[in-house]
């Protein structure tokens, strides 16, 4: 593979850090009412899955589409979860139910293409992508536009990767998954001076993430800018020491 092939490999990945699956909101209830005994389960599955207790979160998954099979949000935290353990098989089969079940659904479109995208199935996810912004009661449309863009880039469309990616910032200014994607974009075409300009904007609105920070270090390199680079190669060492960007940048195995 050609060096440009890997690099563009690797920004790639960095990119695509935007374009994930979360759990979805655990109520389906009408607004003011109380949760129905499956949204309570899907809540505290929810709960347990953001501590990593991935069993109990799963026991309160099965709970839930036991009490309701029909819940779009059981199957979808069912299929967080099942991805989560390397369950690929069993967490499409939830998402697409959650799909079946909500079609018209921004959330669990946006979940369902995030996935495909990271199987390789583009055009499916694509398509998915473009209907989750299309419902008017979405709450973060920029989340699915991010992940069109950053998953157009994945699938070699970089200008469409960008139209997306830019129409994403048009509505949330400071979403971090978009400038951190646009920033690996900018290198990957050479263009290291935009490049930076997007990652200082990303680390104004967002947390550091040690891709974030890595992106950072390999950007001022290229730009000539060694003491901007160790201040940011600092930051991986001292924030994230465990992470595997960390162990790559003192050239041990991640």
């Amino acid at each position: 593979m050609r060096p440009e092939a890997l690099i563009l490999a690797w920004l790639v990945a960095l990119a695509l850090s935007a374009c994930s699956t979360a759990a979805p909101r655990s109520t389906a209830s009408a607004p003011g009412s109380a949760p129905s005994p499956a949204e309570v389960q899907v809540g505290l599955a929810q709960g347990y899955l953001r501590q990593g207790r991935l069993d109990i979160a799963m026991d309160r998954a099965n709970r839930a589409l036991a009490l309701d099979p029909r819940l779009p949000a059981a199957h979808t935290v069912a299929a967080v979860i099942y991805q989560r353990v390397g369950d690929d098989e069993s967490a499409g089969r939830h998402y697409a139910r959650a799909v079946e079940l909500a079609p018209r659904s921004g959330d669990v479109l946006n979940n369902y293409g995030a996935f495909l995208c990271g199987r390789g199935d583009f055009e499916r996810a694509d398509a998915l992508f473009d209907r989750a912004v299309k419902d008017p009661f979405y709450r973060t449309p920029s989340v699915a536009l991010a992940n069109r863009g950053s998953c157009a880039v994945k699938a070699g469309r970089l200008d469409d990767g960008e139209r997306w990616l830019r129409a994403a910032l048009d509505i949330e200014p400071g979403s971090g998954d978009a400038l951190l994607a646009l920033a690996s974009l900018s290198r990957v075409r050479g263009d290291d001076l935009r490049a930076r300009a997007f990652v200082e904007r990303y680390f104004a609105a967002a947390p550091a993430s040690p891709e974030a920070l890595r992106l950072a270090i390999d950007i001022e390199e290229r730009l000539g800018n060694r003491r901007a680079a160790d201040e940011y190669r600092a930051r991986l060492r001292r924030e994230f020491p465990d992470s595997a960007a960390a162990r790559l940048e003192d050239g041990t195995r991640p």
